[in-house]
Order: C-alpha cells, then structure tokens, then sequence
C-alpha cells in the first residue's frame, strides 16, 4: 500500500492499493449503481469476508461444532416430524449413530421415540419426539461446555473478537 495526496492529514488518512483494471472497473460499476463511493463498497466486502472467514472459522471452533449438530439434529427430527416415513426414520438414525460416535451422546430415547412416531404419529408421539430430541439438544451443549476447559476458545465465546493486525 502507497500513500496517495499532499502530505499532512490528508495522507495520514487515507492509501491506495493497486488492483487489476478489469476489477477495478467492475467495482467502480457496482458503487455508481448502489450510488456509492468505491472504498465504501470495499469496506463493507471485507466485513463481510472477516464476519463469514475469520469470525466463524477461526474464533469458536467448539460452538461451531455443537452448533452444526444442534442443526443437522434438529433438521432431521424436523423432517421426521413433518414426514414420519421409513426414509426420513434411517435419516435421523444416522444422524443419531454420528452423534453417539463422535460426541458420545446418548440417543436411544430419542430413536425409539422415533420409531414409536413413524408407526403411530399422533400428537402424544409427538410430544415424546419433541422432549427426546431436545434432551439430545441439551446433551450436545453438555457435551461441549464440559470441555470447555479443554478448548479456551469456548469459554471465551461471549467475548467480543479481536481482529489480528
């Protein structure tokens, strides 16, 4: 990066970088058309990188983690409880067998409740469903704050990221 204008404040302020013409000319097209200035548009782009890059994949690997179980979890008790066939039941007990492998969670109520569901889905059943799956859910975070010693990077997760210079 260069310093570009007349020496003083001006130059402490503000640099320039050199891009390709062909980038340079397909950001100057996006900022006329959103009406704004070229350096707006690249700051908001790299927030954006930084919030989806450095935030998510480096910051907290174990919430990520118990995060992206919660989800498929629930999405496949999700898909169960809007569908109760044969498929949707293997569905959830290969999430279920993944869970119980990798994190060492208990899963049996929760597939028996399953399978009681797919043969019976009447509103009993699925209540059961609901209270098994998040007692899983309650497990999973288990899991993970348990080990929060193990991985500093869990106990830090309500602290505000710190951008590396």
């Amino acid at each position: 990066m260069g310093e570009r204008g007349k020496k003083g404040k001006e130059s402490e302020r503000w640099s320039w970088v050199r891009i390709p013409k062909p980038v340079y000319m397909d950001l100057k097209l996006r900022a006329e058309r959103e009406k704004i200035a070229i350096w707006k548009l690249l700051i908001r782009a790299y927030n954006y990188w930084r919030s989806t890059q450095l935030e998510h994949h480096q910051s907290h690997p174990q919430i990520d983690k118990a995060a992206w179980y919660t989800y498929k979890l629930s999405s496949s008790v999700g898909e169960l409880r809007g569908n109760p066939t044969k498929e949707n039941l293997e569905k959830l007990m290969v999430t279920c067998r993944q869970i119980n492998e990798r994190l060492k969670v208990d899963v049996d109520a929760l597939l028996y409740a399953a399978q009681q569901y797919v043969s019976n889905p009447n509103s009993k059943n699925r209540m059961v469903l609901n209270d098994a799956a998040k007692a899983v859910v309650l497990s999973i975070l288990s899991a993970f704050s348990t080990h929060s010693q193990e991985h500093p990077s869990f106990e830090h997760a309500s602290q505000p990221h710190k951008a590396a210079d």
